[in-house]
């Protein structure tokens, strides 16, 4: 800013001038997903089965491969929620 010029117009030509002479915009659109719904349902396939909830419910944490209950849900329902976001 020089001697006598108000930040008002400083800001004014700062907006005239734009840089590269292009203009500014927001991204628009959705980008493409890594994994469809099918790689991920393919990928979890293990999570996705009856046996998983039985296991969830017996005592025996042999069952869970020596995981707490709640070790074991925090195993199951973060892979199930990916291959449910992946299809919504």
């Amino acid at each position: 800013m020089l001697p006598g010029e108000t930040l008002s117009r400083v800001a004014r030509d700062l907006r005239l001038r734009r840089p590269c002479g292009c203009a500014i915009s927001s991204f628009t659109g959705y980008p493409t997903p890594s994994e469809t719904g099918e790689d991920l349902a393919l990928a979890n396939k293990a999570y996705l089965t009856e046996e998983v909830r039985t296991n969830g419910i017996v005592k025996d944490d042999k069952n869970r491969g020596g995981l707490t209950r709640r070790q074991y849900r925090d195993t199951v329902i973060y892979p199930r929620m990916a291959v449910i976001d992946a299809h919504y």
